[in-house]
């Protein structure tokens, strides 16, 4: 990405989700909806993969290669990581039962199919997922899955043949996606929950968004409102949704239209402050590396007894991840 793009309130949006998510998985009740963060990362993807490989092909200068080793060196080595300690851990303190289920969780994660593997298995919300600490990286095989999807398809749209037409068919892709997911979700609510097709709309929300921000109002208090809106949804879906929240489908569209909104316009004056404080940027920066190890974590915390956290766990292990 371009240095002339940086957006410090798209790291401080980072720090949001990953915040969320981190005490939504530690057991924080006022964050039942915390969840939700993962949504709003895979926007934040949709919209800087969609620029970068835009920018790159009206300059042109993209190349699949070049795209694909960037991706390989920013995912890749945190994760290997991540894995290696996950496999140490689990051998030294997992039953064999458990270890053995870890075996196959970790072959899939590192073919970046986790989110199929997990599909397959009991539910994101089940109380056995405390005894699965690669359960988080089913999200990274959705954005990996995205990745070797969305070039090939960038490229064609943005053809001289189809760039007239290229945000009327990411946003009819991102319809049928969505209408898919609601369709299934009374089906099979973990297939939606887990499989790429039906997260793919979230992407093409963060898709439209780059298409949005270059024909931008900027004028300050349009530029607040819609900040403060965008701000607002998204905490909406934190505090008030739940395990028992039908999801994704429809109501992913608060939290995913929310990030939409935080990201055109957040460089408002006023509000913008929030997202792009330093501390905030800080968090947002190492936001990846917070995700990866935050549940390994609580995981290996809890095994083999899990229980509910007390204050004093939580601002523990959140050191520890941190």
């Amino acid at each position: 990405m371009k240095k002339s793009h940086y957006r410090a309130d798209i790291d401080g949006l980072r720090a949001v989700a990953v915040i969320s998510v981190l005490l939504f998985h530690y057991g924080v009740g006022a964050f039942s909806g915390g969840f939700i963060g993962v949504d709003v990362f895979f926007v934040i993807s949709g919209f800087l993969i969609t620029r970068l490989i835009k920018d790159e092909m009206e300059a042109g200068h993209f190349t699949a290669l070049n795209f694909y080793l960037r991706r390989a060196r920013r995912l890749f080595p945190a994760l290997f990581i991540t894995l290696v300690a996950c496999f140490a851990c689990a051998y030294f303190v997992f039953s064999s039962q458990h270890f053995e289920r870890f075996g196959g969780a970790l072959l899939h994660a590192i073919l970046s199919i986790s989110n199929i593997y997990f599909w397959n298995e009991q539910g994101y919300f089940d109380t056995d997922a405390v005894f699965k600490p690669l359960l988080h990286t089913w999200t990274l095989s959705v954005e990996e899955q995205f990745y070797l999807i969305w070039p090939a398809l960038l490229l064609l749209l943005l053809s001289a043949r189809c760039k007239p037409y290229a945000i009327a068919i990411i946003i009819l892709i991102g319809t049928v996606s969505l209408y898919t997911a609601q369709f299934y979700l009374a089906i099979d609510a973990n297939a939606v929950f887990f499989l790429t097709p039906f997260r793919f709309y979230e992407f093409c929300i963060g898709a439209v968004t780059v298409w949005l921000v270059q024909h931008q109002i900027r004028y300050w208090l349009i530029e607040e409102i819609i900040l403060f809106t965008g701000l607002a949804l998204i905490c909406l879906a934190i505090f008030t949704f739940d395990n028992n929240t039908p999801f994704p489908g429809i109501n992913a569209l608060i939290p995913c239209i929310g990030a939409a909104l935080v990201i055109y316009a957040g460089r408002a004056h006023y509000l913008g402050k929030l997202l792009s404080n330093p501390i905030a940027v800080k968090i947002g920066l190492i936001s990846y590396s917070i995700y990866l190890i935050h549940w390994p974590v609580y995981v290996f915390y809890q095994y083999p007894a899990a229980h509910s956290l007390e204050s004093s766990e939580i601002v523990a292990l959140s050191v520890i991840t941190f």
